[in-house]
């Protein structure tokens, strides 16, 4: 009877190892069709790319680098560019970064050295002291020639005057003037 046993049992085994070895290839044949099924059907999708509209407002922001200010100008945008995506933008106004973009508004920024003309400084122009608007040795503006004589004053405020001395509004430029002449 031992025997018999023996036989029935390695049969057993041969039929479980069979029966596990055929499963796992039925559903190892079957996940791999899931997959190929999924893979063959996915499909890249490209959204169109998103374009300037008539009537979008344009944002030019100016940034300057040594007095940290920003000038903001905002206006409807050029017919020439509607329709322009934002890569076909940027390839036009490649002085500028564009900070956003969308259909209806474009922003665009620049870095600037300098200062802005918000700014005065005090110098010398004809021979006497001067209110300007600007930047010294840029193109500036005199707003305001004084009385007051530059061959009249300390050899170290004349020195920078002839500089130029950055101020940030015509109260400072009144003080300054009246220290010069006391």
């Amino acid at each position: 009877m031992p025997k018999k046993i023996l036989v029935a049992l390695v049969i057993m085994v041969i039929i479980t190892i069979g029966f596990i070895y055929g499963f796992y290839g039925i559903y190892s044949d079957y996940k791999n069709a899931q997959e190929n099924r999924f893979s063959e059907n996915t499909e890249t999708i490209k959204l169109p790319e998103e374009t300037i509209k008539p009537g979008a407002k344009i944002v030019y922001i100016t940034k300057f680098r040594e007095c940290g200010h920003e000038q903001r100008t905002e206006s409807s945008i050029d017919e020439k560019y509607v329709g322009y995506t934002k890569a076909r933008l940027q390839e036009e106004f490649k002085e500028w970064g564009i900070e956003s973009f969308s259909s209806s508004k474009v922003v665009m920024t620049k870095l600037v050295d300098g200062i802005c003309e918000n700014h005065y400084y005090i110098g010398i122009y004809e021979g006497y002291v001067a209110l300007f608007q600007g930047e010294p040795g840029k193109s500036s503006k005199v707003l305001e020639i004084t009385d007051i004589k530059a061959g009249i004053l300390k050899e170290e405020d004349r020195r920078l005057l002839e500089k130029g001395i950055i101020i940030n509004s015509k109260d400072e430029f009144l003080k300054i003037r009246e220290g010069l002449t006391h």
